[in-house]
Formats: C-alpha cells, structure tokens, sequence
C-alpha cells in the first residue's frame, strides 16, 4: 500500500512539472506564401487602417496562418518566426474578387529569418 501511494505521489509530481513547460513560449518557424493586405474600417473615426499579413504555413500543419506584420520588407523572405499566444484574430481579405475571412489561428509575428 505504502509503494502504491508513493508511485501515485510521484507520478503526480512529475504531471506538475510537465504542466510548468506550458509556460515557456515556443516558438514556430513558419514558410512564407505570398503578403496581403486586410482593410479595416473604424464605424467610429470612420477611417480605414491597412493590416499587413502574411500568408503562412507550419509545417505538419494543413492551416492556412495569416501572421500580422507592422511593413511588408522590401523583399519577401521565405520564413518567419512566430509565437502562440492563444489570441485568436480574423480578417477579411479580397481573394479573387471574393471577400474570405482568414485567421491567424493564434498566432503572433516574432521576427523575420533571413536565408
């Protein structure tokens, strides 16, 4: 009985520790697609703002991301650096001539990679 608690103890110990790596920030290498631009339009200032994203893949992942960047660089490069924040935001872009609500499913722009 004593070993059996003891095992139990432990096991949860080690299930605590594992739940402390949740706080570490990863962060995801993610291939770069192509750049838009989604508009957004304040009803109060009556204004419209450019958001600049970046259309991008995850490898092993079948999302499309549309990380927010704050410029386009001159020249696109072929990965970026991103981090899951757990703060879901939508956009509606012009795709074909159609108006498409994408996401960047979380996902926050960190810096770019150069190759």
């Amino acid at each position: 009985m004593k070993k059996g608690l003891t095992k139990i103890m432990a096991l949860l110990s080690l299930s605590g520790l594992a739940s402390c790596a949740n706080g570490i920030e990863k962060e995801y290498t993610m291939s770069v697609k192509e750049s838009c631009i989604a508009y957004v339009t304040s009803e109060v200032q009556e204004e419209t703002h450019d958001i600049y994203l970046i259309h991008c893949k995850k490898s092993l992942s079948t999302l499309n991301y549309y990380i927010e960047v704050s410029e386009l660089p001159d020249k696109l490069p072929e990965k970026l650096v991103a981090k899951k924040t757990g703060k879901k935001i939508n956009y509606h872009i012009d795709i074909d001539g159609k108006d498409e609500k994408v996401s960047n499913h979380g996902y926050e722009f960190v810096k770019w990679l150069n190759n």
